[in-house]
Order: C-alpha cells, then structure tokens, then sequence
C-alpha cells in the first residue's frame, strides 16, 4: 500500500476552527497516513507547532513566514523563527518564497524575508518549503545564493511556464502544482 503524506497542510487556519479534527479524520479515511502542517507566519507557524506535537508520529511541522506577510519579518521575526525551528515537530523552514501576483507585501520586504529564511535553513541544516508567483527572476536568483547548502526545497507553489520548470528542475527542486484543480 502507498503511504500517503500531505506536506502542505493550513490546517491551522482559522477556516478550519470548526472541523479541524474532522478533517483529520477525513484525511486518514482517504488513506493519508501523515501531514505537515504549515507555518505561514510567526504565529501561525507557532500554531501548527503546538497541534503536530499533540501527535508527532502523524504531524509534523513547518516555521516560516510567507510571502503575504514578508511586511511583518524584522529581526525580531527571525529569532523567532529560530526558536520554533529548533522543535522536534518542525521539519522545514517554510512556507517562504516571493508573491508578485498578489503583492500583499511589498516586493523588497518579500525579498528580505525570503533570504533571511533561505540562510536560517542553511543555518539550521533544515530543507525549505517554497512558494513562487509570478516572480521567477527574483526567486531563482534569491533562491541560487542557498541551493547548493539547502538539504532539500520543495517548491509547493508552481506556477511557472516549461522553461521555468525546467530551471527549477537543474538545481533539483521538488515541484508541486497549484491552480489546476
């Protein structure tokens, strides 16, 4: 039988405030034997830590801060995110990357949390949990600076052409596809 892993579960967000557990259950019943839930914010990152610790054999964890709220990153962001990334539930810094589609941060705080979240997995030895829209030059060139120290990089948001793919693919990412649903 094929184990099933779900390595970019929100399952923290406030969205699932009333069916959380029935999700997870939902989940299991469909065949998936374990998740990581994702860290998109230095609370939120908190959160998906303190409910995959309540059951580490099925959860794990990410730290991260998403692009969306790259205007939050600061110094203080970043200790924080090492203290959490330190936790036995955490597996990957993450969920980090650059969003020039929705712009919800500006671009040069994206940046900036983007680099800073690239060498703390350097730093801590930890593989990377990555999103990209619409900002392939950006990223690609952020994201080589770190590449050869990173254990792994999954890039869960893929929304890049052929010739993006196929740049992605040389420096070895592991892609996911969103939108095609």
């Amino acid at each position: 039988m094929i184990e099933l892993v779900d390595i970019g579960v929100n399952l923290t967000h406030t969205r699932f405030n009333n069916d959380r557990d029935d999700v997870v259950k939902r989940a299991a019943a469909a065949g998936v034997t374990k998740m990581v839930l994702t860290g998109t914010s230095i609370t939120e990152s908190e959160t998906a830590a303190l409910y995959a610790a309540q059951n580490p054999p099925k959860f794990r964890s990410t730290a991260g801060v998403h692009p969306h709220y790259a205007s939050e990153w600061d110094t203080q962001a970043l200790v924080r995110l090492r203290e959490l990334a330190i936790r036995p539930v955490i597996g990957a810094i993450g969920e980090t990357g650059l969003d020039y589609n929705r712009d919800f941060s500006p671009r040069p705080a994206q940046r900036t949390a983007f680099a800073a979240q690239l060498g703390l997995a350097v730093e801590l030895g930890y593989p990377v949990f990555l999103h990209q829209r619409e900002a392939e030059t950006d990223f690609l060139a952020i994201l080589n600076e770190y590449r050869a120290e990173l254990p792994n990089a999954v890039l869960h948001c893929f929304t890049g052409d052929r010739a993006f793919l196929e740049r992605c693919l040389e420096i070895d990412l592991a892609i996911g596809v969103t939108g095609w649903l």
